[in-house]
């Protein structure tokens, strides 16, 4: 189980408003490659959605809106594997925040 590659790429698609084809053109498809990749190998869907949460926001494949895309990645990721989270929105932006290490409200 796991996401793909494309898996990450349509999802920083759907919060960037991009075509994912628009999306992939400027994407460190290495990057992408290595976050699916590390996921699928994870049994466990909360160590699995960890580190697609941590792959995307720290490692920033894609143009822009990686702290958005880490969040819905994982949240699908989750939701993949059975598991339904319900998280207020601002406990979400304390968690991608603290993995990406800033305290900036430009992170959204």
């Amino acid at each position: 189980m796991g996401p793909w590659p494309s898996d990450l790429v349509l999802a920083a698609a759907e919060v960037t408003g991009l075509h994912p084809d628009d999306v992939l053109a400027d994407t460190d498809v290495e990057v992408v490659v290595g976050i699916a990749e590390r996921a699928r190998d994870i049994d466990d869907p909360a160590a699995a959605a960890s580190e697609v949460l941590v792959g995307v926001a720290a490692g920033r494949p894609f143009p822009r809106g990686n702290a958005a895309t880490a969040w819905l990645a994982a949240m699908h990721e989750l939701a993949q594997r059975g598991i339904d989270v319900e998280v207020h929105a601002d406990d979400a932006l304390l968690l991608v925040r603290a993995v990406v290490g800033v305290s900036s409200p430009s992170v959204r």
